[in-house]
């Protein structure tokens, strides 16, 4: 039914002549799910938070690439009920090369920190900028403060070893999200977006600069479900709209067990126009931007639904309960699991491994081989994080607070 209206909606606005690219996108997106932003307001020990780690707005972003501005972002966030949204405008690549790029995408900063301060909203606005490199792909940056980042590095140690800034952003406090990692072209696709090559191709073993290959070995997280891609190109165009988010998630997980880290799966709704969704939800402990880059960092996090986020794992019988983010260490073959609010489907390193109704502790069997396994759900539509089970030592370690060393002889 869903497609249908928006084939109809679609339809009536080819047929006017003020339709441009974004109302069509916005048209047809208006047939996206729609999950409910807070079927539960806690589990366990925590808050349950709904939102966008990926949203577009204009200004930075040029009118005809964004036609939403900061006050109809903030009318649609709180329409849809979002408890924050990350802004990233885009921002074009090595900007750090130049004094005259650093003072525009300081300035593009400036405008969203001022929109933020200046505009009271239930919806906490997170500042941040989608770096934009066309030929190796795109990655999502908050939490850090731009001009204190190039402050650390001069634009020659910059021009020196460009992956110099992305290392004084982290150690800032600044979080890394590699977006659309698997939007590759569609060959001979009629719709013009649907051919372009916005993948991250460090991910396919292609040759990357020093700083596309720092942000494949630090990032924190990876947007495993991408709203208009997964609604867009992967339903319309390919007629699996799992697609995207299923190979996705697998790569995420590859990366976590090739690097020993954990990668939170986050999800963003790309959205450039008129239509927003709550798209990421995180078990957090406050309410605030410093509860959502914990929640973020701690990989409490589920995509595209909230249910997966009650995943509860457990090594026997008896033992405490593990949420998603945790890890644990084995005992025997086999742990128990449990999640609600639906069917539930227990994977293990991507695989499924056991299947049951609601709430039903289960038990879920872990290879013996398996030094370190990722445990996520599915439930409904919605899917987790991992839980780490076994030797995970490295990704077991909180991270204090996600800074890095700060960068000898930046300048």
């Amino acid at each position: 039914m869903r497609r249908l209206a928006a084939a109809v909606a679609l339809a009536a606005c080819v047929s006017s002549t003020g339709c441009t690219r974004t109302g069509l996108i916005d048209v047809v997106m208006r047939g996206a799910a729609r999950p409910d932003p807070a079927p539960f307001e806690t589990f366990d020990r925590y808050l349950l938070l709904a939102g966008d780690t990926h949203c577009h707005v204009s200004p930075p972003d040029v009118p005809w690439h964004a036609s939403r501005d900061f006050a109809d972002t903030v009318r649609l966030a709180e329409r849809e009920g979002l408890d924050f949204v990350i802004l990233t405008p885009h921002i074009g690549a090595r900007f750090w090369e130049t004094e005259e790029d650093r003072a525009a995408v300081v300035e593009a900063q400036r405008t969203v920190t001022s929109a933020i301060a200046a505009t009271p909203s239930r919806t906490i606005f997170i500042p941040g900028f989608e770096y934009t490199d066309y030929a190796f792909g795109h990655v999502g940056l908050s939490f850090a403060d731009v001009s204190a980042a190039l402050a650390d590095v001069s634009v020659e140690a910059s021009r020196r070893a460009p992956e110099r800034f992305f290392a004084s952003w982290n150690a800032h406090g600044g979080l890394f999200t590699i977006n659309h990692p698997v939007l590759r072209p569609i060959p001979n696709a009629g719709f013009a977006p649907a051919r372009a090559d916005l993948s991250w191709r460090a991910f396919q073993g292609a040759p990357v600069p020093a700083e596309i290959r720092w942000v494949s070995e630090h990032a924190q997280s990876i947007e495993v479900f991408n709203l208009d891609l997964s609604h867009l190109r992967d339903q319309f165009a390919l007629g699996d709209r799992d697609r995207s988010l299923r190979e996705a998630s697998h790569l995420a997980e590859r990366e976590s067990r090739r690097t020993g880290r954990r990668i939170t799966h986050v999800g963003g709704s790309d959205s450039h126009g008129d239509h927003l969704r709550a798209v990421t939800f995180l078990l957090a402990r406050e309410r605030s931007a410093a509860g959502v880059r914990a929640a973020i960092l701690a990989g409490r996090a589920c995509v595209r639904a909230a249910e997966a986020c009650t995943l509860q794992v457990r090594n026997r019988d008896g033992a405490p309960w593990r949420n998603v983010g945790d890890a644990l260490p084995r005992s025997g073959d086999a742990v128990e699991a449990r999640a609600s609010g639906g069917d539930v489907t227990f994977l293990v390193d991507g695989v499924v491994a056991a299947r049951a109704p609601s709430e039903m502790v289960t038990r879920v069997p872990i290879p013996s081989w398996k030094r370190c396994a990722q445990v996520r759900a599915i439930v409904g539509e919605s899917w987790s994080s991992p839980v780490y089970v076994g030797d995970c030592s490295e990704r077991a370690a909180r991270p204090d607070d996600g800074r890095a060393r700060r960068v000898d002889d930046a300048r």
